[in-house]
């Protein structure tokens, strides 16, 4: 590359610097390193990279950014839900410290790459069971966590939310998983696990063909599903089909699950509005759900103080698991001691002491029929 130009910054700190290859280049005049490259094209799509492999693009323009290790070739569609952020460039850009942003580097991703997804897509159908049907191929780093969605509704994983509750055992905090935050979060670059427990999935092997069933909404389905390397740190593209199920559509139905405790084994912590507070947001939903629902597919249930302890409370969530369809509605709500943590929302049982708190893990809601399903 030749240099054509450069100029400083206002401030001094920074060069800005023009070359035969048609990028503009920001240097730290401190250190003399690079810290980002933005490139227009003749097409009007244009791409923003920073030094440690982030990027912003226009709507196409990240198909012009390919990155060579080795010998080998890798798009950056491969990394895109790690590396495609827009504030972490920005925040380079405005000259900010992006330190805490940034937790791993293009250079280092690339030596665990994570698998390429592929589905099979799925025709018009009119049976409520469809099967999808996707496959994963290691690309050098090993396949971890396989995530399914339908609908954006994360409802199968078969790695770190199951295998984390399940290793930690007994003795931790009760806790339940929301598929939406769990989809939000999926835009993480490291995956940590509870109380020092490991993510790393078992072997599985170069390839992985798998065929799932899941329970069609009538109108238009989305089908998503992505993989993580095997020691679950990077997150592939998402893959995506779409199809249409002429199914007839059913009345949703709305499950209410409210539980409030007041009073606890260890009579130092009981709370004093909690079970009125229960009973006081189902009776408000209960008119307000009236004006949307069929009176006879509201569904409810109050759990407070000695009704709330940990085996009713897992009794309930089961149940409901396997009657909540897609198109259903479900609102749960806790008032009792708790905090939440990342992935998991903790709630104490009236039955709580220190020595017996637990964690239940919860999965994506399911039916005895169908693999899994979700809620709305």
């Amino acid at each position: 590359m030749n240099l054509d130009g450069a100029e400083f910054s206002p401030d001094g700190k920074h060069i800005l610097s023009g070359g035969s290859d048609a990028a503009v280049r920001l240097w730290d005049v401190a250190t003399g390193e690079e810290i980002a490259v933005m490139v227009g094209f003749e097409d009007g799509e244009w791409l923003v990279v920073t030094s440690e492999g982030y990027y912003n693009s226009s709507a196409r323009g990240a198909e012009y950014l390919t990155v060579y290790e080795e010998n080998r070739k890798y798009t950056v569609d491969q990394f895109y839900d790690v590396f495609y952020r827009p504030d972490i460039v920005a925040a380079t850009l405005r000259g900010e410290d992006t330190k805490n942003l940034i937790t791993i580097t293009m250079k280092d991703a690339i030596k665990s790459p994570p698998p390429t997804v592929e589905i099979i897509p799925v025709k018009e159908t009119g049976s409520s069971g469809v099967k999808v049907c996707y496959q994963i191929k290691n690309t050098g780093g090993g396949i971890g966590e396989i995530r399914l969605f339908h609908n954006g509704k994360l409802i199968q994983s078969d790695g770190y939310y199951r295998e984390t509750a399940k290793a930690t055992d007994e003795k931790v905090q009760l806790a339940s998983l929301n598929s939406r935050a769990i989809y939000a979060d999926m835009r993480s670059v490291t995956i940590r696990g509870i109380a020092g427990t490991t993510t790393v999935s078992k072997p599985k092997g170069a390839v992985v063909n798998e065929c799932k069933e899941i329970e069609a909404v009538p109108g238009d389905n989305e089908v998503s599903v992505t993989a993580f390397n095997g020691s679950n740190t990077i997150q592939g593209a998402m893959k995506t089909v779409s199809f249409n199920a002429k199914l007839q559509p059913q009345d949703p139905h709305l499950y209410i699950l409210s539980i409030g405790i007041d009073k606890y084994r260890d009579g130092s912590v009981n709370l004093n509005y909690a079970m009125k507070d229960a009973s006081d947001i189902e009776g408000r939903l209960l008119k307000q759900s009236a004006t949307l629902y069929r009176p006879e597919n509201i569904h409810h249930e109050l759990l407070i103080n000695e009704s709330a302890t940990r085996d009713n409370i897992i009794k309930k969530i089961d149940q409901l698991a396997k009657a909540i369809r897609p198109t259903d509605g479900f609102i749960l709500f806790v008032a009792s001691h708790g905090f939440s943590c990342r992935i998991s929302i903790i709630c104490s049982p009236t039955n709580m002491t220190a020595q017996s708190v637990r964690i239940i893990p919860s999965a994506p809601m399911r039916s005895s029929r169908h693999p899994s399903k979700s809620n709305r």
